[in-house]
């Protein structure tokens, strides 16, 4: 397996991690973000300030880069298609796309982003929405989705439909939501009219609901299929993530405004239960994998004065089984992909470890003092737990730690780090500590909540 890392003065580095040694080293120059393409063939970087592009094969041969005609008001971005097609758009007064064709470094078309810039692949990988169009794998046109200015682009887990929101200039002006048959580009069917902008969408796994944010934070459900409004509530979104869809999609729980969260039948869209005990409003949901417990915890990483992780069980008409306390604010909270163990990381320097079988806490990992927590991450084997953090006078790092002993893995990978992923083959990618925005607040913390205009 290889891991590519880029460290702060631009070097790109491709290691063995089974042996633990640099395979390359590549200069990447003003690169502050990079990643494989799907199949490992390719690595692009990206300047996410100017919209540098420049691609390597896995021998570290530069294939080609390219710099915008006009440089980004508000940052750059890329994607890649599969393992041979790459996607860049850079956001303006009007959004600029070229699609790639990493093998021969040819640009093969510029998909019209409109104006809101919003641009995603389908899961299948045979269609770009992108604006107000949607394109097959070639680039070619195959449908207008729509002639309102686009806000947010979500594609079904099957692939054969889009869902895409609108957003309209008037302050008491309604903006609709619409479903897009993706073969033809034809608008199946329009779902209501929301507050001013959609904000978010999102699909259920099998595909049978849909939920809609808009501006006023009023979440709805519906039937993507019926266009049948199934239940509407009103959520607290300042911070976190808005709605959690239980692994079965039986039941989804969302945050609520008065410090609790709601949980629905998505079968009927009834209101199942509240779950109430925090201290602020509830910002994250983390329902196990393959089972019936939920996690919730309240406040946020900047400020709080909740620091319990509050556990339930829906199978049990969505009973509180555990309050995990933490002697400071929580950073993030993940379970293991076997449902197991919910870990949460304070920040300070302490991982908590809860046993979701003997319902007890295991034994915790301690970093050092100087060292805050930002957010973990459990690799796909359940072995190793990853952690972003800062240390005093060493900027940001990843650190890779052993579930069982508590103990830190070394192994000679780069201590300048913010953003990262474990991929399903057990690989590890991450980027360096890269910029600040908004107001010192660490990218990877922004990019964690769904902030994408970095």
């Amino acid at each position: 397996m290889r891991l590519a890392s880029l460290d702060r003065d631009g070097l790109l580095l491709v290691h063995d991690t089974a042996q633990h040694t640099a395979l390359l080293a590549i200069e990447a120059g003003d690169v502050d973000k990079i990643a494989w393409s799907r199949g490992g063939s390719y690595l692009a970087g990206l300047n996410t300030d100017s919209g540098f592009v420049e691609v390597w094969d896995d021998s570290g041969d530069a294939i080609f880069t390219s710099t915008p005609t006009y440089l980004p008001q508000y940052g750059a971005d890329f994607d890649w298609k599969d393992d041979r097609y790459l996607l860049r758009w850079v956001w303006g007064e009007f959004t600029t796309t070229d699609v790639w064709d990493a093998a021969s470094g040819r640009v093969i078309g510029h998909p019209d982003a409109g104006q809101a810039g919003d641009l995603a692949y389908s899961p299948d990988g045979h269609f770009l929405a992108a604006g107000r169009c949607i394109y097959n794998a070639g680039c070619t046109e195959i449908g207008f989705l729509a002639s309102w200015q686009t806000t947010v682009v979500e594609w079904s887990p099957d692939s054969q439909w889009l869902a895409i929101g609108s957003w309209n200039h008037g302050t008491s002006a309604k903006a609709p939501a619409w479903i897009i048959n993706a073969n033809t580009g034809d608008m199946a069917r329009e779902l209501g009219e929301f507050h001013r902008v959609v904000t978010q969408i999102a699909w259920s796994k099998d595909g049978s609901k849909l939920l809609v944010m808009d501006s006023a934070n009023e979440l709805t459900m519906w039937d993507p299929h019926s266009g049948q409004l199934l239940a509407r509530s009103t959520a607290h979104t300042q911070v976190g993530n808005i709605a959690a869809w239980r692994t079965d999609g039986s039941m989804i729980a969302a945050p609520n405004t008065i410090e609790s969260a709601n949980v629905w039948d998505t079968s009927t869209g009834s209101l199942i239960a509240a779950l109430g005990g925090h201290h602020q409003p509830v910002t994250e949901l983390d329902w196990q994998p393959g089972g019936s417990l939920l996690a919730t915890r309240g406040g946020d990483w900047f400020q709080s004065a909740d620091t319990d992780l509050r556990v339930w069980d829906s199978n049990q008409n969505s009973r509180l089984i555990a309050v995990i306390p933490h002697d400071t604010m929580i950073a993030d909270v993940a379970w293991s992909p076997d449902g197991t163990i919910l870990a949460s990381a304070v920040r300070g320097n302490t991982i908590s470890l809860w046993n979701a079988q003997s319902q007890q806490l295991e034994p915790p990992i301690t970093t050092l003092e100087t060292e805050t927590l930002l957010g973990i991450q459990w690799s796909a084997q359940r072995d190793i737990i990853s952690t972003s953090q800062i240390s005093s006078g060493n900027g940001g790092f990843v650190a890779l730690w052993d579930v069982d002993s508590g103990n830190r893995i070394q192994g000679g990978f780069p201590r300048t780090a913010s953003d990262w992923v474990w991929t399903r083959e057990g690989q590890l990618v991450w980027t360096n500590w890269g910029h600040y925005v908004h107001g010192g607040v660490p990218a990877a913390y922004l990019r964690r909540y769904g902030w994408n205009w970095l």
